[in-house]
């Protein structure tokens, strides 16, 4: 009897974030937003490509821009503009009452339950889905930064929609650290700042089967289903990587092509 076999093909030199999350933000329930008289409350809010969840912010009746008008959403989800500091809001309760088809000039953030498909930072790197830098529009960069990269943290809602990057600064919405979010940062940051994260793909497991791969950075990451895999830990240019099966899955033997080398730019 054949022993099945598994391969771990090359990873590719750009950080991929989890489609998972995006699929969860993108499917998370578009509740409708509770106004108790003094804050709005909005389940899932988007800005840009990010989807922030559970904001609070400060409203009153003379924010309204616009509406109410109808008997039913006419859109799926609140919706921000950072340029024209409007807010689309799809139906509110206010009370016993539910309101369609809003749009106000919302007031003063009071706090933001998290974000998905926005900046997120692991205490040494920096993973950006998105970034307009210029002449070009660029995903899934990673940057080793620290407190010195830090210019500002301006706080309240995002004032640009997307990050951005010129001369020498990189200007995020928003960033999620562990259990908080932090909006409007101003990081100082070059293309020395850019790492890479090891990635590739398995392929050849079957269903209850699972490999561990080590770095020779000690890195570990075990994977239990065909498809895509990153290293937990990302490395800078000139950095080396040697991959190897740390755990083989029960009656199988995998083998790793392209599992050592030297990072790239």
């Amino acid at each position: 009897m054949s022993i099945p076999q598994c391969a771990l093909f090359r990873r590719q030199i750009l950080a991929f974030v989890s489609f998972a999350l995006l699929v969860f933000g993108a499917a998370a329930a578009r509740a409708t937003d509770i106004f108790d008289g003094t804050n709005l409350t909005i389940p899932v809010l988007t800005i840009g490509f990010a989807e922030y969840l559970n904001v609070v912010v400060k409203a009153s009746p003379q924010d309204i821009v616009s509406g109410p008008s109808g008997t039913s959403p006419l859109g799926g989800g609140d919706i921000y503009r950072s340029a024209s500091n409007q807010l689309y809001i799809p139906a509110v309760t206010f009370g016993p009452n539910t309101f369609y088809n809003m749009v106000i000039t919302p007031g003063s953030l009071v706090s933001i339950g998290g974000i998905y498909y926005a900046d997120t930072f692991n205490g040494t790197d920096l993973t950006i889905p998105y970034v307009i830098v210029p002449g070009a529009r660029l995903s899934n960069v990673i940057l080793a930064v620290s407190t010195p990269n830090i210019v500002s943290v301006g706080g309240g809602l995002p004032t640009v929609d997307y990050d951005t990057y010129a001369n020498g600064q990189l200007h995020i919405p928003a960033v999620q650290v562990g259990s908080k979010v932090y909006t409007n940062v101003v990081l100082a940051v070059g293309p020395g700042n850019i790492v890479y994260s090891i990635s590739g793909k398995v392929s050849g497991l079957t269903a209850g089967q699972q490999v561990t791969l080590v770095d020779k950075t000690g890195d570990t990451v075990t994977v239990s289903a065909n498809g895509a895999f990153m290293m937990p830990t990302a490395l800078s240019p000139g950095g080396q990587y040697a991959v190897t099966v740390q755990s083989q899955p029960t009656g199988s033997y995998c083998t790793i092509a392209n599992g050592a080398g030297t990072m790239g730019t």
